[in-house]
């Protein structure tokens, strides 16, 4: 049976140096006792506030979840970060689903506390009913229920009201550029090429003054025409929706339409042969000034659920400068991994100094000596694994810096995504016509000491590979694979012979590849929880590429939504500097140098000692018990003991932690001088080793 491809946001496993493994332990969700249930307006079709009281069970740290499930009938589409309150705070992170809000706390809640929410934004049903809502943690549940009552009718108007249809802006917020779908507009009367339809908006301010038919659909085709009138839009149908009674209309973002500017309450009317079809009541938000700049997004594979880089160029306000922080906030939450390596992101070429990554939000910060611009060019390198969207349509995507916000035009993601098809010549067995479909057994699996090693990291060198799986959260059969995601600029070729890889130390079934990815089919079973060890040997034919540098390997499985791990692996860092923390030396040419004091972190920032920058390095270091000064090229950095401030190149920046005194030698942040300085840096799991080569 063909397996498609399942490209999870590849997770990441951090470290102290943001390298160093560490555990991933499954956040918690917990059910409430005592629930209450209110709403500011209990009838049918209005957006309002619901609050919900309820007393905790247990405590609840911060990164912990609450799940809050309203069921189908309620309109969620508009709840986000911005709509909730938990005990008067914003949540880390919010996220919905099919009715249910997931609510990342962003403050603990201790066993016995009385917990609100206040959840903005909600659509109540179009029925009138009695509806139960919940807070849930997938054991038990502590349920309320809520009557919604029938709207009173509107005052009479001088044309037939009909049914109150729904309005879906792609922007929540006021006077932004946006996507437009008005959808469940019963007709009384069947659509008609020759007549058109008229769509009225609150203000002439959110109407262009022109709109392409190209930029319009009317139940899924072209108009063949369409004339704006103040704040009217004439849309004349295909012949191909002729006969329809139920309308539908689309506004693509780049048709011009925006989002109203105030924060009151609005509606569109929908005029079709003297009839006036009245929307339902939206608002806009208030948010942050917001600048629809046009810039193009740029990917390297449009194709639904395909891993690709992405990047803009932006034109922002204000300048961006060194030290600074910036945001790219993605379309879809499945877009972004957990981790992204602060090497697989450019900011004008330069890798960005750090990275998080929040939900669909990643965080950048331009290095200490980045040249201010007001420019900026960000790029996602392949291997910061952004996968896109897995439905096809047209997205955007937005950079925020300061208090402003920038969307792009819109991109578009196709259908024709990787779907890996099984080998002609596997020696798995068929599946039975008639199936069971058991449930897979999940066992938890701790993937943070797991590796990846060359055989031979010298550039341009052909190589051998070994994948070290500590254990599989799912068992697999002879007709799952494994996947290894390589580089981009590794060479792999197209064909593998079995007997240049094993598995367990048996040969596989089968090894394809699929671009730069190796697929590996075991021949046996290998059940959950088990080691798995690969071993790809030279006659692969696997090639290194050319340039020194640090490199980003992924491993997962067909039976896993996510990946089991990704780890870096470095070419041409022989001649490297490596120390351990904790261990007061470190390691150059096969040889080892005593230090004055062991390298120690502080708050996840690795301090090493001002005569390693010096001896280990190599680059001029001068200091004394109150100061360190350190000059390569054309950069002078200058650190005072005690304080959080460097001073490079006359200009002061802030540092992650304060400079400290141990055994009278400060004790510097490695990882801003590496990364002013342009070393790379890389962590080699088999010895547990921080590696610095140019």
């Amino acid at each position: 049976m063909n397996k498609q491809l399942k490209r999870g946001a590849f997770l990441l496993l951090a470290s102290t140096l943001a390298i160093t493994p560490l555990v991933s332990v499954p956040q918690s969700t917990y059910a409430a006792k005592g629930l209450s249930v209110d709403a500011k307006d209990t009838k049918t079709d209005k957006t309002t506030t619901y609050t919900l009281e309820f007393e905790a069970e247990d405590d609840l740290k911060k990164g912990d979840e609450i799940v809050v499930n309203f069921g189908t009938d309620f309109d969620l589409r508009d709840v986000d970060e911005d709509s909730i309150k938990v005990n008067g705070s914003k949540p880390k992170d919010v996220s919905v689903s099919r009715g249910k809000i997931t609510i990342e706390i962003s403050k603990k809640i201790d066993d016995g506390d009385d917990v609100e929410i206040v959840i903005k934004d909600v659509g109540n049903p179009d029925d009138d009913d009695e509806y139960d809502i919940s807070v849930d943690d997938g054991e038990g549940k502590s349920t309320d229920s809520i009557k919604i009552g029938k709207s009173k009718s509107s005052s009479s108007k001088s044309k037939t009201e009909k049914s109150a249809f729904s309005v879906d802006f792609g922007s929540k917020y006021q006077d932004e550029k946006t996507s437009l779908e008005l959808t469940r507009i019963d007709l009384n009367d069947k659509l008609d090429d020759t007549k058109y339809v008229e769509v009225t908006f609150p203000y002439s301010s959110m109407v262009p003054n022109k709109i392409s038919t190209s930029d319009v659909e009317l139940n899924g085709y072209s108009p063949k025409d369409v004339e704006v009138s103040g704040r009217t839009v004439k849309i004349k149908p295909s012949s191909k929706a002729d006969g329809d009674k139920r309308l539908t209309i689309k506004f693509n973002k780049d048709a011009g339409i925006r989002t109203p500017s105030s924060s009151s309450s609005f509606k569109v009317e929908v005029d079709y042969r003297n009839t006036t079809y009245v929307s339902k009541e939206f608002e806009m938000k208030k948010g942050s000034s917001s600048v629809d700049s046009d810039y193009s997004v740029t990917l390297s594979d449009n194709k639904a659920g395909a891993r690709s880089s992405v990047a803009m160029d932006v034109r922002l306000r204000d300048e961006l400068r060194g030290g600074n922080d910036l945001y790219v906030e993605f379309p879809t939450q499945d877009m972004v991994p957990g981790y992204i390596f602060s090497s697989s992101v450019t900011i004008n070429g330069t890798p960005a100094r750090s990275t998080g990554v929040s939900g669909r939000t990643v965080t950048l910060s331009t290095p200490y000596n980045f040249s201010s611009t007001d420019r900026v060019r960000i790029e996602f390198k392949n291997d910061a694994f952004l996968k896109m969207p897995t439905s096809t349509g047209n997205y955007d995507l937005a950079v925020k810096y300061r208090d402003t916000t920038y969307r792009s035009k819109s991109f578009t993601v196709a259908a024709g995504g990787v779907t890996p098809t099984n080998p002609t010549n596997p020696t798995y067995p068929t599946n039975p016509t008639n199936p069971t479909n058991p449930t897979v057994p999940v066992v938890p699996a701790n993937n943070s000491t797991a590796t990846v090693a060359l055989s031979k990291p010298n550039p341009n060198a052909i190589t051998g590979m070994t994948v070290g799986i500590k254990a599989l959260g799912v068992g697999l059969s002879t007709s799952d694979y494994i996947e290894v995601v390589m580089p981009t600029t590794f060479r792999v070729p197209t064909t593998i012979p079995t007997t240049a890889v094993t598995v367990n130390g048996t040969y596989p079934s089968y090894v394809g590849t699929r671009g730069q990815n190796l697929v590996i089919y075991p021949s046996v079973n290998l059940p959950a929880g088990q080691a798995v060890s690969v071993a790809v040997n030279e006659n692969a034919k696997i090639q290194t590429p050319g340039a020194s540098n640090i490199y980003n390997v992924g491993v997962y499985t067909s039976a896993e939504k996510n990946p089991l791990f990704i780890r870096q692996v470095t070419v041409g860092a022989q001649n490297g500097i490596s120390f351990k923390v904790g261990a007061a030396s470190f390691k150059t040419q096969g040889k080892t140098f005593p230090l004055a004091v062991a390298p120690y972190t502080v708050n996840g920032n690795t301090m090493v000692p001002a005569t390693f920058v010096r001896d280990g390095l190599k680059v001029s270091t001068t200091y004394t018990k109150a100061a360190a000064t350190v000059k390569y090229g054309k950069t002078t950095m200058s650190f005072k003991v005690g304080s959080k401030v460097v001073n490079i190149n006359g200009k002061n920046y802030t540092l992650p932690t304060p400079v400290q005194l141990k055994n009278n030698v400060p004790m510097l942040p490695i990882r801003t001088i590496t990364d002013n300085l342009r070393f790379n840096l890389a962590w080699d799991n088999a010895s547990s080793s921080v590696i610095i080569f140019k």
